[in-house]
């Protein structure tokens, strides 16, 4: 059997409910975790655009020639990225019409499909402005001076110092909660609900929850922060300290290990960082699932276990034991 010919058969179970709103589930099948679409077993196949300027909307001429090629060769399920500078473009305007064209831009050539939406909860720029001390701050330096004016992808300058939310601040998590929930609810309704089948929750380097500028910085010194550590050694019966300077943090004692006795504080921040991370996760996956009155894929990009090298220890993405007893893919 060729490719064309096992996708298109591994996707026979989506053409028999057209328009119909659509369901998505992770269930144990053949012996193995299997992808449910409106309750039929289908190959978990994606074609995904990019977030790049140009290429990203799927109504565009470009990327819908693509989408058609794609849906010629069996490919009925589909990821499309939406930022939340997208939908939130001022402090009192937010409007979920460019999630509701993403998706309609599928809808129009493959009826039968369904889509994932990679929803990227990056505070907009005026958000931004708005909130400067709920921003990520660097133990290495200030923020960078960008001097781009050409596009760019929202993701471009990840791994620089620029103005990123701290991801331990709970006024930008209030409102990640809150516009996560109006997408979902919004998306619940014809025609989208023939089509959106999940959520992935995207926020931190790439939208796969590296922290901000990790790769070549050491964040995160801001106020919230600061507060959040402060805390979580408190329910370790632990006294508040400060978050670890850029010297304790490069501190090694064995190669690349640290003495736990030596190096406990950092250690504790890096802990604390990372289940910080996970818990932003599975929080933002649940608002995902408690907004859509049918069952709904939600999860996200994290993990990377053999990459990130001697950073990896700073990246946000190795707390994954907190995800060991959550069923974030099913219902």
């Amino acid at each position: 059997m060729d490719r064309r010919t096992f996708l298109s058969a591994a996707s026979l179970g989506l053409s028999a409910a057209v328009r119909k709103p659509v369901t998505a589930e992770v269930r144990t099948a053949g012996g193995k975790p299997s992808l449910f679409i409106r309750g039929e077993r289908v190959y978990a196949g994606f074609y995904a655009l990019t977030d790049c300027p140009g290429r990203r909307w799927s109504y565009d001429e470009g990327p819908r020639m693509a989408i058609k090629q794609f849906i010629g060769a069996g490919f009925k399920l589909f990821q499309l990225d939406i930022f939340l500078e997208d939908c939130w473009t001022a402090p009192d305007h937010f409007s979920i019409e460019p999630a509701r064209k993403q998706l309609r831009g599928i809808l129009d050539v493959c009826p039968e499909g369904a889509v994932v939406l990679r929803w990227h909860l990056n505070a907009p720029n005026w958000w931004k402005d708005k909130y400067p001390d709920e921003l990520t701050r660097y133990a290495n330096g200030d923020f960078e001076k960008q001097e781009r004016t050409v596009p760019v992808r929202y993701i471009q300058d990840d791994l620089r110092r620029l103005p990123r939310n701290s991801l331990a601040s709970e006024v930008w998590m209030r409102d990640a909660r809150e516009k996560t929930a109006a997408l979902l609810r919004g998306l619940a309704k014809p025609p989208e609900d023939a089509l959106l089948a999940g959520a992935y929750v995207a926020c931190g380097v790439y939208g796969e929850w590296h922290y901000w500028g990790f790769m070549r910085n050491q964040p995160d010194t801001s106020a919230p922060m600061q507060k959040h550590f402060a805390a979580w050694r408190a329910s370790k019966g632990k006294d508040s300290i400060p978050v670890p300077p850029v010297e304790a943090r490069r501190a090694l004692d064995d190669g690349i290990f640290r003495d736990p006795v030596k190096r406990a504080d950092v250690i504790d921040y890096y802990r604390c960082q990372q289940e910080l991370v996970a818990s932003r996760i599975i929080d933002l996956c649940g608002v995902a699932k408690k907004n859509r009155p049918r069952p709904i894929l939600a999860g996200t990009f994290y993990g990377y276990f053999f990459r990130c090298s001697t950073v990896r220890r700073r990246t946000g993405i190795c707390a994954c034991m907190k995800f060991s007893r959550r069923a974030m893919w099913t219902t």
